[in-house]
Parts: structure tokens; C-alpha cells; sequence
């Protein structure tokens, strides 16, 4: 992980005072003893200022997990009648994964919408009558509450349907199947697992004193065991606002970009 640059000026110089002291003793007087030793005296090197860069790099050990993560699970109790996946498949948003026997649910809906269109047509016909003054006001507002409570059934058997159909709450790789045709599932069986992996996201900590190193967008650098030698690139999305007070280090979260799937 590349963190801040740390800039160091390192200054090399020498200076020496040769017979300045002596002078000052004698009262400018240059001894004979300083002459003879003005052949020996040391020479001054001076080298030019220059700027280089240091690299402080930081570890820490992390997990990397899918961006999005799911147990898909039944909502309903009944027989599958249609397993349409694979294991490891990838799916998009909103595909059918697995069917749930639906027959009584479907009659019990065409039930309800005959009863719906029904009470439609009274409803229309007494708002007409109530408009002339030939009806009292207390009957149509039994009716407009029956026309309610039909579509408030329509709406119940709707759900139900629903609920037997397990579809992909978001586009990712399925993991293995759990269950078969003529399984019969309860509210909380687990279907399969679904994992969104087009990126990878890493959580790791680093101490405290690193803190000030750390920017929201900054590169850094992973490794993982399952792909030694190989470096993968990710970007810091997130920095916890609390510091843990038992180990004195911050949570980091990056995202790493993950198109081939590995």
C-alpha cells in the first residue's frame, strides 16, 4: 500500500576556520608555527542541495468478499415445480431461479378478478343513480367499500403468486443449487447462494498512526494465496470514522475491479 511521500533534504557541506583563532591570539600577527602548517590544512567539499523521495509502505492483513452477498431463500411453503438454474451460473437481475407450485393461486385470481370487474360495474352504476338522487348515499359507499375489499383480495392472491416465484434479487454468480423438483420448501429454505463478484471489495485495518496517510481514492495493492506472484489493484472507497480502542487501528474499506471473474 503506497501511502503519503515523505520528502527528505539532506544538506552536505563543511566548513573549517583556519588560522582566524590564531590571529585573534597573536593580534594579527600570523605565527611561525601557522605558516608552516598552512600546507596542511583539510579542504572544504561542499555538494549541492538535492530532493528525493522516500516510499512508506503499509501492510495489513484483510478479507476481500463480493460486493453484494445472498442467501436466496423460499418466502412460501409448497412443492418446486421448476428448478431454472444451474450451479455457478451467472444471472441477471430478476431471472426466474426456481418455481413453486402455483395452480390453486392462479384459479383463486381469476376468482378474484371476476369479482372485481363485478363490483365495478355496481359501483359505476350506483354513482350514477346517486348522481339522479335515486340512490342514498349510504349504499354507495357500501358498494365503493365491497369494490375495496375485491381488489384488496386480488392484491393478497397477487403476493402469493409472487412468493413462488424465487428470482435473482441482482445480477451476479449463483452458487451451488440446494434444491429439486419435488422438494417441498418452507419459508427460510435455503435456494442457493448469490454473489455479485464484478468487484471484489477488501476490508482490512491499519494502525492508528497511519491514519493521516490514508485518503478516500487512493490506490493500493493486494495479494491473495490463490494467486501468488499476482498484484491486484484496488482504491480506498470508505475510512471508519472510530478508531477501535483495544487495538488502536481504523477499518479501511477498498474495491477492487474484477472483470475476469477470478
Amino acid at each position: 500500500m503506497n501511502a503519503k511521500t515523505i520528502i527528505v533534504q539532506t544538506i552536505v557541506g563543511a566548513a573549517v576556520l583556519g588560522g582566524a583563532a590564531l590571529l585573534m591570539m597573536s593580534g594579527g600577527r600570523e605565527p611561525e608555527t601557522a605558516r608552516g602548517r598552512a600546507a596542511g590544512q583539510p579542504v572544504v567539499s561542499v555538494a549541492e542541495v538535492t530532493n528525493s523521495s522516500i516510499r512508506q509502505i503499509i501492510e495489513s492483513l484483510g478479507n476481500g468478499v463480493s460486493r453484494e452477498s445472498v442467501d436466496i431463500t423460499a418466502k412460501a411453503t409448497d412443492k418446486v415445480i421448476k428448478v431454472a438454474f444451474e450451479d455457478c451460473q451467472l444471472v441477471t437481475q430478476g431471472a426466474l431461479l426456481v418455481q413453486l407450485e402455483n395452480a390453486a393461486q392462479i384459479a383463486e385470481r381469476a376468482q378474484a378478478l371476476v369479482n372485481v370487474e363485478e363490483q365495478q360495474r355496481e359501483y359505476k352504476r350506483m354513482q350514477t343513480l346517486w348522481a339522479q338522487q335515486a340512490l342514498a348515499e349510504k349504499e354507495l359507499d357500501e358498494r365503493r367499500s365491497m369494490l375495496a375489499r375485491a381488489e384488496a383480495l386480488r392484491d393478497v392472491i397477487d403476493a402469493q403468486l409472487r412468493d413462488r416465484r424465487i428470482t435473482a434479487p441482482f445480477s451476479g454468480m449463483l452458487g451451488m443449487r440446494g434444491v429439486s423438483v419435488g422438494d417441498l420448501v418452507t419459508p427460510g429454505t435455503v435456494v442457493t447462494a448469490l454473489d455479485d463478484i464484478g468487484e471484489i471489495r477488501a476490508d482490512f485495518r491499519v494502525p492508528e498512526r497511519h491514519l493521516a496517510a490514508l485518503e478516500i481514492g487512493q490506490e493500493f495493492t493486494a495479494r491473495t494465496a490463490a494467486y501468488p506472484g499476482e498484484k491486484f489493484v484496488g482504491v480506498i472507497t470508505a475510512l471508519a470514522p472510530r478508531v477501535n480502542p483495544a487495538t488502536r487501528s481504523v477499518e479501511v474499506r477498498g474495491c477492487i475491479p474484477n472483470p475476469d471473474m477470478r
